[in-house]
C-alpha cells in the first residue's frame, strides 16, 4: 500500500475578514490500493499537513481542520479528496481564561513515510533486530536494490511568546538538533529532530500587550538525520587507482557478458576487431564498493552517508519542553 499526495491549488480560496485570513486548499490522495477504506492513513500520508501547521505561503496562518469530502474507489486505485482549512490564530491556544503567555501549549501528531533500503529482514516476529540479508532465490542482492517504508513522527506545537523575529523561518528551518532536546513531553536525541516548518502571527492581549502565536513543526527519526545514497557510476577506480570507464565484455562463443574497466579489456576487443568478443559502456550506474571500485555481484550494496542538514540550536525559539494538553 503506497500513497500520492496532490494539491489542487488551481480550486483553493482564500478569504481577508475582519477575523483574519481564511484558506481552503483541496487535497487529493491517491492509494494504490483497490477499494482502500483506511481514511487515516490516508489522511496522514507523506504531504498532507498536520493539525497546528503553517501554510507553505503565509507563516500568519495555520491548519485548522482537514474535511474528507469525497472517496472513488476503484479497481485499479482509490482517491481520496480532502479540503485543509487553514485561520488566522488569535493566540488563544486552551480554554482556560489565563493570560494568553501561561497557556500551555497545543500539540499535534502526524507521520511522514519514506522509502528507504531494504538490507536486513528479521527471521522471526519475536525478533527485537533485522538479522537476515535480504537476498533473491540466488542468494544474490536485488539490483536495484530492495526498498521498505520508514516512518518518522511529527510533532506540531503551537504555543504563545512575547518575542519572534522573521529571520528565525530561514535561521532553523530544515535544521537538525546539535544536541538532545526536550519538546512537549517527547524526548529527541542529538541529530535526529528536524524543524519542518515554522510559522507565527501577531496577537494583542486585553492590556494592549503584543504576543505572539508560534507554530513549530519537528519531525523525528528514529536514526540521526544522514542521506544515505547507493554507491554507483559509470566510471570506477581500476587497479592502477585510475578513474575508468565501466564497460559490458560479451562473448558470442560462450554467451556470456562480464562487467569490467575499460583498461582490463584488450584493445582489439574495444576496437571491434574481435571476432568474438566484443564490449561497450554500461547503459546504467554500477554499484560501487565504497571505496571507488566495483563491487562483486554477490556483495551487499553500499550506500554512502551524507548530511544534508546542518545542525543548529534551538534554544532561542524557546519550543516547550512539556506539554499539558495535547490534540
Amino acid at each position: 500500500m503506497s500513497y500520492k499526495v496532490d494539491k489542487k491549488y488551481d480550486s483553493s480560496s482564500y478569504t481577508d475578514g475582519t477575523k483574519g485570513r481564511t484558506y481552503s486548499i483541496p487535497y487529493i490522495v491517491h492509494s494504490s490500493t483497490a477499494y482502500d477504506r483506511n481514511i487515516h492513513a490516508a489522511r496522514s500520508a507523506t504531504g498532507m499537513p498536520a493539525i497546528g501547521a503553517v501554510y507553505e505561503y503565509d507563516s500568519g496562518v495555520f491548519v485548522s481542520s482537514i474535511t474528507l469530502n469525497e472517496v472513488s474507489y476503484g479497481t485499479a486505485e482509490t482517491v481520496f479528496s480532502f479540503t485543509v482549512d487553514y485561520g488566522y490564530s488569535d493566540g488563544s491556544l486552551n480554554t482556560n481564561s489565563g493570560s494568553p503567555l501561561t497557556e500551555p501549549p497545543r500539540v499535534s501528531f502526524a507521520t511522514a513515510k519514506y522509502q528507504v533500503p531494504f538490507e536486513r529482514s528479521y527471521n522471526s516476529i519475536k525478533n527485537r533486530e533485522p538479522d537476515t540479508a535480504v537476498l533473491n532465490s540466488a542468494k544474490v542482492p536485488f539490483d536495484p536494490p530492495a526498498v521498505k517504508e520508514k516512518t518518522n513522527t511529527i510533532v506540531t506545537i503551537q504555543y504563545n511568546k512575547t518575542t519572534f523575529h522573521g529571520s528565525w523561518i530561514q535561521q532553523y528551518t530544515d535544521t537538525i538538533n546539535n544536541s538532545s532536546v526536550s519538546v512537549a513531553g517527547i524526548s529527541i536525541p542529538k541529530y535526529q529532530g528536524r524543524i519542518n516548518e515554522i510559522g507565527a502571527s501577531n496577537n494583542y492581549d486585553e492590556n494592549g500587550n503584543e504576543y505572539w502565536t508560534i507554530s513549530v513543526s519537528i519531525e523525528i527519526s528514529s536514526e540521526p538525520f544522514v542521506r544515505k545514497i547507493l554507491d554507483q557510476g559509470m566510471m570506477a577506480l581500476n587497479d592502477k587507482g585510475t578513474l575508468d570507464a565501466i564497460y559490458i565484455e560479451t562473448d558470442a562463443t560462450n554467451k556470456t557478458s562480464t562487467i569490467k574497466m575499460k583498461s582490463d579489456i584488450d584493445a582489439d576487443i574495444i576496437s571491434g576487431t574481435n571476432k568474438t568478443k566484443s564490449a561497450e559502456p554500461v547503459s546504467e550506474p554500477q554499484r560501487l564498493d565504497g571505496e571507488g571500485k566495483l563491487l562483486a555481484q554477490s556483495a551487499t550494496s553500499i550506500y554512502m552517508s551524507h548530511a544534508a542538514h546542518g545542525g543548529s540550536s534551538w534554544s532561542t525559539l524557546s519550543v516547550p519542553k512539556t506539554s499539558a494538553k495535547t490534540s
